[in-house]
């Protein structure tokens, strides 16, 4: 197959409507997910007003590519998996997992993806960003991946340590670890999901080393949830201890239980209930009644009422005034409102095209006049952020991007604006990591990254990076 680029060409290129026909057709064949270029020209393609013939087969193809692999939004799927990771929605960071599940990824989206996992903070996504860590070992550092899975098995989430447990099972072989050991310190774990992971696969191991372990914590340990997990273990291997080291099990595993209880009850609220509260009775106290005079709780008792009559009176006065004076100002309100919706429908913008009682072929032109100021509007943001990256103005060009993507979001310049924005932080962090082998004096590594962004920038800018680099090497030399 032909590279995508070539590809594309040739479709442009094609001297007739049926060749065009018959490549796009093959594209629906052959096409895979990491062609995303060919997708991204599918999409374009069938947003366009095309032969009748040339649409049919462009949304056939994607049609085909769209069933085969189930990708349900090619608008999100062409988006780069850096930037979804980047985003503040936990859908699309699980949507960039997708995409690293699938291997479709380069080094440099690896190491992007190593440096999000330290930073997400949703529970459901980082316990899928470590099941997705495995499938990246062959481009990331063993020590890397070890150390991260050696903090996950601490984490405060419990569904993210199960996972780490699940994890550092399937690479345990490339990596230079004490698995028992690592495996069985999990088993003091509180969370029992953690713990029954960890049991599994110490079932796994060696039954000779297993027993060995087994026999010398259930003499020593002093961790309640160890204890349970040692009676569970030597269950289901169907080990048996001797009747004074299986008493003392049980024994220390019931005192240490009503420790836990007691925590658990502590951890469930910072303020303790007392299990029993006195209870102050709600009666009358009749001794204290019988000091007091009856006359005296006669003149109060009635007192007391003419009191509450008078004041209950008057504020019943006040509440049929201010209810007569809100039911007015509603009334006039309401009469308020209805003018002022008369004038916003005389006011208000034009008819929309379809409701319009003109004929088809002036709502179509309608249509595109207003489809040709959508995108004379967008042709101005770009050209300024396409000025500003030309210039080597970065940081402004991405704020311009991104802006425009936050205007177009339902409309296919989205698409565009992302793709530009992708490109234009990839040469920025590029020239930030080429800085950086600057001042450590690493001329060499700064001369092979700059070459990433080749094919991103004019010659010009590529040559004046590269010129710079080369008389520092030189002046450091002398």
């Amino acid at each position: 197959m032909a590279s995508e680029l070539e590809i594309i060409r040739a479709i442009k290129n094609a001297s007739s409507i049926e060749i065009k026909v018959r490549i796009i057709d093959q594209l629906g064949v052959k096409i895979k997910p990491q062609h995303r270029e060919l997708i991204a020209y599918l999409v374009e393609a069938s947003r366009q007003e095309l032969d009748s013939e040339i649409s049919y087969a462009v949304k056939k193809s994607l049609f085909q590519i769209r069933s085969r692999y189930n990708i349900t939004n090619f608008p999100l799927f062409l988006m780069d998996p850096v930037n979804l990771l980047q985003s503040s929605d936990p859908a699309y960071r699980l949507k960039a997992l997708d995409i690293f599940e699938k291997k479709n990824v380069s080094l440099e989206q690896c190491y992007y993806f190593l440096g999000s996992i330290y930073f997400e903070d949703d529970p459901f996504v980082l316990s899928k960003m470590i099941k997705v860590l495995p499938l990246l070992v062959h481009h990331l550092p063993l020590k890397k991946v070890q150390k991260i899975l050696e903090d996950f098995l601490e984490h405060e989430n419990s569904r993210v340590r199960a996972n780490a447990v699940e994890v550092i099972a399937e690479v345990k072989t490339k990596m230079k670890i004490n698995y028992l050991e690592t495996l069985w310190k999990i088993l003091k774990d509180p969370d029992q999901r953690v713990r029954a992971n960890a049991i599994h696969q110490l079932l796994l191991e060696n039954r000779k080393d297993l027993e060995s372990l087994l026999l010398e914590r259930a003499q020593n340990s002093s961790d309640y949830y160890e204890l349970i997990s040692i009676q569970e273990i030597a269950e289901k291997i169907e080990f048996e201890f001797d009747k004074s080291l299986s008493k003392s099990i049980v024994s220390r595993a019931k005192k240490l239980q009503k420790t836990e209880e007691e925590k658990a009850k502590k951890s469930e609220s910072n303020h303790a209930i007392p299990l029993s509260v006195e209870r102050q009775s709600s009666g009358i106290n009749l001794a204290l009644v019988k000091m007091i005079p009856f006359k005296s709780i006669a003149l109060i008792a009635i007192v007391g009422l003419i009191g509450f009559y008078l004041v209950s009176n008057n504020k019943k006065k006040q509440t049929i005034v201010a209810t007569t004076k809100l039911k007015t100002e509603i009334t006039q309100l309401k009469t308020e409102s209805k003018e002022l919706k008369e004038k916003v429908k005389k006011m208000s913008i034009k008819t929309p095209i379809h409701e319009q009682k003109i004929a088809l072929k002036s709502k179509l032109e309608l249509l595109k006049s207003d489809g040709a100021d959508l995108k004379a509007s967008s042709n101005s943001f770009f050209k300024e952020a396409k000025d500003l990256y030309q210039h080597e103005k970065y940081k402004e060009a991405i704020n311009i991007y991104k802006a425009v993507y936050e205007v177009y979001k339902d409309n296919r310049l989205a698409v565009d604006s992302v793709r530009w924005l992708s490109k234009t932080q990839k040469v920025q962090n590029v020239l930030s990591s080429v800085a950086n082998y600057q001042k450590k004096k690493q001329y060499i590594s700064a001369v092979k990254k700059l070459e990433e962004i080749r094919h991103l920038v004019s010659k010009e800018i590529y040559e004046k990076h590269l010129q710079r680099l080369k008389l520092e090497k030189q002046n450091q030399k002398k």
